[in-house]
């Protein structure tokens, strides 16, 4: 089923739940071509990415949409976060149980990634929807290289809705990550939303500095939307911390 049928079949006020969050280092355009002189186009940076796996994650946190009829999600205890090869670069896609997901869809360049495309998925009363953005934006160097003051914008669209990420980092850290102190790099994105959806996201993360896993992430969103039953309020709250 297309995008364009999901949305044709959602309901208006349903959209104001899906809110896209991220909060990695920017990434993607296509794979290198050949070059005009026909040499061999650079190497893509595969370290701007974690390696594939699959992390657990301690979670607290929840999701609501308040109208006439109003909905609360409680997200599980446990999530996780899977990174994997494919397509253009790499993916990074995050779950709570089998009601709630996000995924990051990078694409590898010389030099780093950029953010290809945003999925976000939700269900409520029984019913899953799903909403796909494409994005445009910088590369972005691997976190490794990431310093205090550095900042990027990245755009995303989608079918009657459209996120602008500022993305800053606050600068480098050490924090506690399964026992131990280790360096991180904490990225701050704010997120506005436009269209259907209209609102507003803070994002923090704490990023492993050798090789960007997620530590630790707290996510605020609000969002509002006008609908046939009237404004639609939706509300999203979580943190995850790296489990040992």
């Amino acid at each position: 089923m297309s995008d364009r049928t999901i949305l044709r079949r959602t309901p208006v006020w349903v959209c104001a739940a899906a809110a896209v969050f991220f909060a990695l280092p920017g990434c993607g355009s296509d794979k290198g071509a050949a070059q005009p002189d026909g040499t061999k186009p650079p190497a893509v940076d595969t370290s701007a990415v974690p390696a594939p796996g699959t992390y657990t994650y301690r979670t607290t946190g929840s999701e609501r949409v308040r109208a006439v009829i109003s909905a609360r999600l409680r997200y599980p205890r446990r999530s996780t976060i899977t990174y994997s090869r494919g397509g253009c670069g790499a993916t990074e896609r995050w779950s709570a149980g089998s009601r709630r997901s996000t995924t990051s869809e990078y694409c590898l360049a010389p030099g780093g990634r950029r953010l290809h495309a945003l999925v976000d998925v939700h269900e409520f009363f029984g019913q899953p929807f799903r909403l796909r953005y494409s994005c445009r934006g910088p590369v972005v160097p691997p976190v490794r290289r990431l310093h205090a003051g550095m900042s990027w914008t990245d755009r995303c669209s989608a079918l009657g809705a459209t996120v602008v990420a500022r993305e800053r980092v606050v600068g480098v850290v050490r924090v506690r990550s399964r026992g131990r102190r280790v360096p991180a790099v904490r990225l701050q994105a704010r997120l506005r939303f436009g269209g259907v959806i209209r609102g507003a996201s803070t994002i923090d993360s704490w990023l492993s500095r050798r090789d960007g896993l997620v530590l630790r992430r707290a996510v605020r969103s609000a969002s509002r939307v006008d609908s046939p039953i009237g404004t639609v309020g939706a509300r999203e709250g979580y943190e995850i911390t790296l489990s040992g």
